[in-house]
C-alpha cells in the first residue's frame, strides 16, 4: 500500500480526494486500514447444516457411530468453511471425540479432545480457574477416558 501512495503522482491524488493538504490524512488512513488484519466473515448454517448435526447426534444417541461420526465430520467441515465461532466448532469436536471414544477410536478421539482444548484454552477458564465452558472441563474427562482406553495410565 505505500507503494502504491509513493507511486501516484501527487496531482492524480489532489485530483482524486482534494487538495494537497488532505493527501496526509489519507496516506494515515490507508496506511491504518492496511495495518488491521480483515476479519474473516462468519457464514450462517443452512437448514440443511444444522439437520445434519441433529442427525450425527441421533445416530450417536442410537449408537450408530459410523454414521455419527461421519456426520459431525462433514459438519465440522462445513463450520469451518463458514467461519463458525470457536465454542460451537470446540462442541462438534468434542461431540465426534465422543463417538469417537465409543466407536474405541481413541487416537482420533484424542486428537479431537486436544483440538477443542486448544481451541478453548484462550479463555476456557477465567482468571481464578473456573470453566467458563461446561465443555471445558468435560473434554479433559474426555480424554482421559480415551487415554484410559490406550492403557495410557500415566496420560489419562
Amino acid at each position: 500500500l505505500t507503494a502504491l501512495l509513493v507511486s501516484i503522482p501527487q496531482f492524480a491524488l489532489s485530483f482524486f480526494i482534494g487538495p494537497a493538504s488532505s493527501i496526509a490524512s489519507v496516506a494515515i488512513t490507508l496506511l491504518s486500514l492496511d495495518s488491521q488484519p480483515m476479519q474473516p466473515q462468519v457464514g450462517i448454517p443452512t437448514d440443511s447444516d444444522n439437520q445434519l448435526v441433529q442427525m450425527a447426534f441421533k445416530d450417536f444417541d442410537s449408537k450408530r457411530f459410523d454414521a455419527s461420526e461421519k456426520e459431525f465430520t462433514m459438519s465440522i467441515n462445513r463450520w469451518n468453511e463458514m467461519n463458525r465461532p470457536r465454542d460451537e466448532m470446540a462442541s462438534l469436536l468434542k461431540a465426534r471425540a465422543n463417538v469417537r471414544v465409543d466407536n474405541k477410536d481413541f487416537n482420533h478421539a484424542i486428537e479431537d479432545y486436544n483440538k477443542c482444548i486448544e481451541l478453548m484454552g484462550s479463555d476456557g477458564e477465567d482468571k481464578n480457574g473456573k470453566a467458563v465452558y461446561g465443555e471445558y472441563p468435560d473434554t479433559f474427562v474426555g480424554r482421559a477416558l480415551a487415554l484410559e482406553g490406550l492403557a495410557d495410565w500415566q496420560g489419562a
